[in-house]
């Protein structure tokens, strides 16, 4: 595996391990449950229901990042191709990839 890939895998774990298991494990079952209710979206749409839910915030910046990674490599979500402009405003209107189920 290429520096590069090795050093975004640890640096999503340790983005994740910062959460701790209960959060790990709660934000991935939200997620899922969100994106089988509503289809494809961005992940900010999936973290607003985990917040709704009453889901803490991470501790760490990265966290709903390092999350769709690891969601992704374990081939429970995946990229439509289409990406689409942030709503909220802690994204600044950045380019954000859709996300739906594998």
């Amino acid at each position: 595996m290429a520096r590069g890939a090795l050093l975004r895998d640890a640096g999503i774990a340790r983005a994740l391990n910062c959460q701790g298991d209960a959060w790990r494990s709660t934000a991935a079952a939200l997620v899922l449950i969100y994106l089988q209710r509503n289809g494809p979206c961005l992940l900010e749409a999936a973290r607003a229901f985990c917040e709704r839910a009453c889901l803490p915030p991470p501790n760490h910046p990265n966290a709903w990042g390092a999350l769709a990674g690891h969601l992704s490599s374990i081939n429970a979500i995946t990229m439509t191709g289409n990406w689409q402009h942030s709503f909220d405003p802690r994204s600044h209107a950045r380019l954000q990839p859709l996300w739906r189920l594998t």
